[in-house]
This record gives structure tokens, C-alpha cells and sequence, in this order.
């Protein structure tokens, strides 16, 4: 996730007008996230691209100890 946004905050340098406002930037962040942590991530209904990392860290890990006890 760190690699994620680190990529995601350097590329946004270069399309200012895609990240303008929080709301659009939180919304671009989480449309690259994977399918997995963007469905966990609706019904938060978040704002801000902090809010969206925050819990998003916070799916990631979760599906990680889910994957790891299916094993």
C-alpha cells in the first residue's frame, strides 16, 4: 500500500487537474486500488485521500491474516 501511494501521490505531481480538490484525489487513489479493498472501502463513503489510506492500510492488512489462515 505504501509503494502504492508513494507511486500515486509522485504521478499526481504530473495531472494536477485529476487530483484538484481532497474528494477527487481520494476518489483516483482508491480507484487503483485492487477490486478487493475497493469494494471494502464503499460503504465508508470517504472523503479525503487520508481517510481512503487510513482504512485502506488498515483492509489490507485484514485480507492479508485472512489469506494467511485459509492456508
Amino acid at each position: 500500500m505504501d509503494e502504492y501511494a508513494a507511486e500515486f501521490l509522485r504521478l499526481s505531481q504530473f495531472a494536477p487537474y485529476m487530483v484538484a480538490d481532497e474528494e477527487k484525489r481520494a476518489s483516483r487513489f482508491q480507484q487503483g486500488l485492487t477490486v478487493d479493498i475497493q469494494m471494502l472501502l464503499i460503504p465508508h463513503q470517504l472523503k479525503t485521500y487520508s481517510q481512503v489510506l487510513s482504512i485502506a492500510r488498515d483492509v489490507e492488512q485484514g485480507l492479508q491474516k485472512k489469506r494467511r489462515v485459509e492456508l
